[in-house]
C-alpha cells in the first residue's frame, strides 16, 4: 500500500489543506496518514479545538487515518517537532512525507538542510546571535553568510527543512515530496474570496466570534463538526480562561529555577516571574517579558514548558507511542499492515506509563480548563477515536 504522511496542526483545517489531501489522492496515494499535533500547538499554546474535534475535521476533509503527535513535542521548536513526527511516521513504515512549500524546489530545500544541519552553521549561527540578532535573523544571516544564497523563508519552507534534516538525522526511510503553497502567507490575517486563506486568518476571524465566516473557507464536512462542536460547548477554545492558573505559577516560582525547564535560559524564566507580578492575563504576561531575544513562541512555550514541568531531556527522548484519533477503513487498513512497529493506543487511558503520558495529562488538565464549558481534566483520557466507513 502507497501512504503518504503529513506532519500538521489543521488549527484549524481549510481549504487550502484540503487541496493537499486531494492532490495526493489524485496522485494515487492508497492512504493518507496526517499526524496532527494534539491539544497543544508549536506557536507555543491551545489547539482551538480539541484534537478528536479537529481529527474527524480532517477525515471529513480527505485524511484516511490521523494519529497524534503528541505532548510536549507538538509545541516545542522546528527541530524537535520535525524529529519526534519523522520518528513516529517512519517507525510506523509511512513511505512518503508531504510538506507544503512556497519555494517549491526540493532540491534548495534539501540543500539548506544539508547546510543547516552541519556544525559549520552552528558555529555561525551562535555568532551572530552574540551580536545581538534575533533568532530569526541570526539563522538567515548565518546561512547567507556561508553559502550566499537566501535562507528559503518562507514559514512551510523552514519547516520543510526541519523536516528534510530529521530525515537525514533519524535515517528515516521516507521518500520527501512537496506541494507548492498558494494562496495566502501563512501569517496572513486577512482571508480574501476565491483565495486559500491561512490558519491565521481563521483563528481571527474565530476570536472576533465570526464563526460562520470562518466555516465558508472549510470543507463542508469539516465544517460541520466544527459547528457540533461549538454547539456541544467545546469550541472555540480560549486561553484567557487559564490566566489565572498561568499568573499564579509565575508569582509564586522561585525565579533562581531558570534552568529547569525547556526554553527559560538565558534568563527568561526571570523575565516571565517578573512580568506575572504586573500582569492581569496572558497577553499582558507575553507582552511584559518581550523582548528581540526572544521570539513570540519562545516566549509561549517557555510559559508552557515551565508551568507543565517540560525539561530539555523530555524533549530530546524519543515519542514512546501515538495515539489514534480519527480513520476510515483506508486508514484501518493501513494499521492493520504496519501494527506493531511502534505503540500505537486506542485510548489515551490505555497509553503506557511514562513521562511522555504524564506531561501530555498534565497539559490536557490546563486545556480541559480553557473549553466553552467546564470539562473534568481526565476529559479526554476516556475519549475513542471516530471510526468512518
Amino acid at each position: 500500500m502507497r501512504s503518504t504522511g503529513i506532519i500538521c496542526e489543521y488549527n484549524p483545517i481549510h481549504l487550502g489543506h484540503a487541496r493537499q489531501l486531494s492532490a495526493l489522492c489524485e496522485a494515487g496515494c492508497e492512504s493518507v496518514v496526517c499526524l496532527m499535533s494534539g491539544n497543544a500547538v508549536q506557536r507555543g499554546g491551545f489547539a482551538c479545538a480539541d484534537r478528536y474535534t479537529r481529527a474527524s475535521a480532517a477525515i471529513r476533509a480527505g485524511a484516511d487515518l490521523v494519529l497524534e503527535l503528541p505532548y510536549p513535542y507538538s509545541m516545542a521548536s522546528a527541530a524537535y517537532f520535525a524529529d519526534a513526527g519523522v520518528r513516529i511516521l517512519d517507525f510506523l513504515g509511512v513511505g512518503e512525507l508531504n510538506f507544503g512549500s512556497e519555494c517549491g524546489s526540493i532540491e534548495d530545500l534539501t540543500r539548506a538542510a544539508q547546510v543547516t544541519a552541519g556544525k559549520d552553521f552552528d558555529l555561525r549561527y551562535r555568532a551572530e546571535l552574540r551580536l545581538g540578532k534575533g533568532t530569526a535573523r541570526a539563522y538567515s544571516d548565518a546561512y547567507k553568510a556561508l553559502t550566499g544564497y537566501e535562507l528559503p523563508g518562507g514559514a512551510n519552507d523552514r519547516l520543510a527543512i526541519s523536516y528534510l534534516a530529521a530525515i537525514r538525522r533519524t535515517c528515516a526511510r521516507m521518500n520527501p515530496t512537496l506541494i507548492r503553497r498558494t494562496g495566502a502567507d501563512f501569517s496572513d490575517s486577512e482571508v480574501r474570496p476565491g483565495e486559500y486563506p491561512s490558519a491565521t486568518a481563521l483563528r481571527r476571524l474565530i476570536s472576533e466570534r465570526k464563526y460562520e465566516e470562518a466555516y465558508a473557507f472549510m470543507p463542508d464536512g469539516a465544517a460541520e463538526i466544527f459547528r457540533r462542536a461549538e454547539r456541544e460547548g467545546l469550541f472555540p477554545v480560549d486561553s484567557e480562561k487559564v490566566s489565572s492558573a498561568l499568573l499564579g505559577f509565575f508569582r509564586l516560582a522561585d525565579p533562581e529555577c531558570d534552568t529547569c525547564f525547556a526554553e527559560t535560559g538565558g534568563g527568561l524564566f526571570r523575565r516571565l516571574c517578573a512580568a506575572s507580578r504586573e500582569a492581569t492575563d496572558v497577553e499582558g504576561l507575553l507582552s511584559a517579558a518581550a523582548s528581540k531575544r526572544y521570539t513570540d513562541s519562545r516566549i509561549r512555550r517557555a510559559v508552557f514548558f515551565s508551568v507543565t514541568g517540560v525539561t530539555e531531556d523530555d524533549l530530546r527522548r524519543p515519542p514512546e507511542y501515538t495515539t489514534i484519533l480519527a480513520a476510515n477503513a483506508r486508514g484501518r487498513s493501513f494499521l492493520r499492515e504496519t501494527y506493531g512497529s511502534f505503540t500505537v493506543v486506542t485510548k489515551p487511558a490505555d497509553a503506557p506509563d511514562c513521562r511522555q503520558r504524564e506531561l501530555s495529562r498534565r497539559f490536557d488538565a490546563l486545556f480541559t480548563l480553557a473549553a466553552p464549558k467546564s470539562l473534568p481534566s481526565g476529559e479526554f483520557e476516556r475519549r475513542s477515536p471516530e471510526i468512518c466507513e
